[in-house]
This record gives C-alpha cells, sequence and structure tokens, in this order.
C-alpha cells in the first residue's frame, strides 16, 4: 500500500482533545497556521469578505448592506448578501439615533406622583416629581402641603388639622390661569 498514511478519523481526535468535531476538521484542513489565527474576532474563521476590507471601509458611512453588495459584486465579490449584512452590523451600532426625549408626564401621572407616599414611588417616578418641582416653586409648595396633610392624616393629629388649614389660607396663591386650548 502506497500513499499518505492513514489519518485518524475526526471523532475520535475530537473526543480524545475535547474539542468539538468542526475544530478538529478546521485544524486538519488547515495547510498553514496562520489560515487558523486569521479571524474576524467572533470566533469564526474569516469570510471572503477580508479582501474587500479597504473599499468597505471607504465606504463605511454607508450601512445599507444591499447597496454595498450590490457594489461588491460589481467589483467580484461572490459572498452573500448576509455576509455583508454581518460584516456592516457593528457600524449600525454607532449610526443609531440618540433616545428620543422623555415624553412630559401626563397630568394622572403627575397626581398620582404627588398624593403618593415619596417612599412609596420608584426612582423614576421619584426624578419626575423632582423635575416637576424643581421647574415650579408653586409645584414644590403643592408637594411640601400636600406630604404634610398626608403626615398628619396618617398619623392621626387631626388636632393640628385647624391650625395647617390656616397657614395654607394665609399664603399667597398664584392667579387662576385659563387651560390651554388642545
Amino acid at each position: 500500500m502506497t500513499g499518505s498514511p492513514p489519518r485518524p478519523r475526526l471523532k475520535q481526535t475530537a473526543r480524545r482533545l475535547n474539542l468539538g468535531r468542526n475544530t478538529v476538521r478546521r485544524f486538519a484542513r488547515a495547510a498553514t497556521p496562520e489560515e487558523l489565527l486569521v479571524h474576524t474576532g467572533t470566533g469564526r474563521q474569516a469570510k471572503s469578505l477580508e479582501v474587500f476590507d479597504s473599499y468597505l471601509r471607504h465606504r463605511e458611512g454607508c450601512a445599507n448592506a444591499a447597496q454595498l453588495h450590490r457594489e461588491l459584486r460589481g467589483r467580484g465579490c461572490t459572498g452573500a448578501s448576509t455576509v455583508v449584512r454581518q460584516y456592516v452590523r457593528p457600524w449600525r451600532a454607532g449610526l443609531s439615533a440618540e433616545p428620543s426625549p422623555r415624553r412630559p408626564p401626563t397630568a394622572r401621572q403627575a397626581a398620582g406622583w404627588f398624593l403618593c407616599n415619596s417612599v412609596n414611588l420608584k426612582p423614576d417616578e421619584q426624578r419626575g416629581l423632582d423635575t416637576l418641582c424643581a421647574a415650579s416653586p408653586q409645584l414644590a409648595a403643592l408637594q411640601d402641603h400636600v406630604q404634610h396633610f398626608a403626615e398628619m392624616m396618617t398619623h392621626r393629629r387631626g388636632r393640628h388639622l385647624e391650625a395647617w388649614m390656616t397657614v395654607r389660607a394665609s399664603e399667597p396663591r398664584p392667579p387662576p390661569q385659563a387651560r390651554p386650548p388642545r
């Protein structure tokens, strides 16, 4: 019998080395160590787009994978459009729009925050209440009044109610304003 010496079976080698069969197959097929070392950083072997890397870097502003795939096919690339899509995916993460500003709370939400004991508010609700109170001194005063009233009621201090009402009645009130039209 002439020819190359028999190669051990991949399954046996994989079992003996405690590696996956595909890993052993990749090592067995590699002609040089460099073929094993070149990868895209994802743990996968480099794809056919490595040849077009400089062109793609030049077009990095374009994250449209279909457009890039058409251009690469014109340059001789035989890879599928999914390969191009995976290649440009990290670029899309850099192009994502900034999150939209938070919508203002509804009147119902704001009223709920004012009427709720502050220890029972969730952190984002507390931040919303703090933002409202910081934006308006009248709302900050209202929050203080509501909290004092709630404390008086929950701790059964009804004897302080008349004094509380006298103090609140003597405080200046902002003039009433018409509701803005919808």
